[in-house]
């Protein structure tokens, strides 16, 4: 990968050295130009300069990095080498991939990259206000997809847009841009709550446990009532909000769109081994009951801080979800078996009703 660098800084010739050789050691092909900071901002000043040539800018000088940040050009501020080795390492990934998955939003400067996965990628994003977005760009192409396809795709993110709710992570925009769907999302910097739970060596006590339940029920119930199947319910995709509250991700269109566009079949398995629902497993259509089924595995993750059902490969785990009777809790959560009995049922119909009436009264009880 060729990469350029531009290094502005008034710091002793062996410190822009140390700076150089740690460039170097991270980019093979690499070209760094180098100014002082009097120098480039008279330069600015009198004719201004062309940044177009290089990838990144890194400066030591918290003013010159504010001025290019507010220019929409990529900056490393650095106030120590380690600092910046990170931070390179940031720039790099980003790099790389923005250049294999271009997303150039009018509005928007990516500035890091979230998340890398087999569909999708997610970067974090400002605006020239400053407001931070978490950004979601999809890895497929929309130029062979039909008229149809694409409105009904844009109708689903107007609605989901409409959704308000404290327990759900908000959408603001979303369409297409560089012939692929991007969506503009809130973003959370406290992380999810299974880095949360792994923190606490899985285990919760019980009031926290119950509490949680009952925000991932009312955020559940949110999408649900705006007629939409979450379809990968999990403790990964849920989020903490400053305050210590919950907000629920990923809620129904992400799968969706790969559904209508055609990269993904009805019948396709597209959720985690540990937390899908037998009639997943069997190629049946996923409903609101299979969110569920995810929902009941997740209460009992929350009370003792193991998943229900375990194996060395994925197609064994799977299998358990279809053919294993349903975990049964340790004796301190007996009280809470017949709800994960509910919830875990093998039949999505018998699932759905008996379910939702044993979480409300658990709620109530709460």
């Amino acid at each position: 990968m060729k990469w350029s660098a531009l290094l502005i800084d008034d710091e002793s010739v062996s410190q822009n050295t140390n700076i150089t050789s740690l460039l170097e050691s991270k980019v093979q092909n690499i070209s760094i130009q180098n100014i002082s900071i009097s120098a480039f901002k008279t330069k600015q000043k009198e004719e201004g300069t062309d940044l177009s040539d290089f990838d990144v800018c890194i400066t030591s000088d918290r003013v010159t990095a504010i001025s290019l940040r507010s220019n929409e050009k990529h900056v490393v501020y650095w106030e120590s080498l380690s600092d910046l080795s990170s931070q390179i390492d940031v720039s790099l990934q980003l790099s790389r991939t923005t250049k294999q998955f271009p997303l150039d939003l009018k509005d928007w400067k990516l500035v890091e990259v979230l998340h890398n996965s087999k569909d999708a990628i997610i970067y974090r994003a400002v605006d020239k206000n400053g407001l931070v977005a978490a950004i979601k760009r999809f890895k497929f192409t929309s130029q062979q997809l039909s008229k149809e396809t694409i409105k009904h795709f844009l109708d689903r993110v107007k609605r989901q847009c409409g959704l308000r709710s404290k327990r759900l992570v908000h959408i603001f925009d979303g369409g297409i841009c560089d012939n692929t769907f991007y969506l503009v999302m809130e973003y959370l910097q406290y992380g999810t709550l299974r880095q949360t739970i792994d923190g606490c060596d899985k285990k919760l006590p019980l009031i926290h446990a119950l509490l949680w339940f009952e925000e991932i029920v009312l955020a559940l119930d949110s999408v649900h009532q705006a007629s939409l199947v979450h379809r990968d319910l999990k403790i990964d995709n849920i989020m903490l909000r400053d305050d210590g509250s919950l907000a629920l991700t990923d809620y129904g269109i992400s799968k969706r769109i790969l559904l209508d566009a055609g990269f993904l079949d009805e019948n396709e398995l597209h959720c985690s081994p540990h937390y899908v629902s037998p009639e997943q497993v069997n190629g049946e259509v996923c409903t609101q009951a299979s969110d569920i089924y995810s929902l009941g595995v997740i209460f009992y993750e929350l009370l003792t801080g193991e998943k229900p059902y375990s194996g060395k490969q994925a197609f064994e785990l799977m299998m358990q979800h279809v053919m294993a009777p349903v975990p049964t809790l340790p004796n301190d959560y007996s009280q809470y078996q017949s709800m994960v009995d509910k919830m875990m049922a093998k039949n999505p119909d018998d699932r759905y009703v008996s379910a939702v009436n044993a979480i409300e009264n658990l709620i109530k009880a709460a």
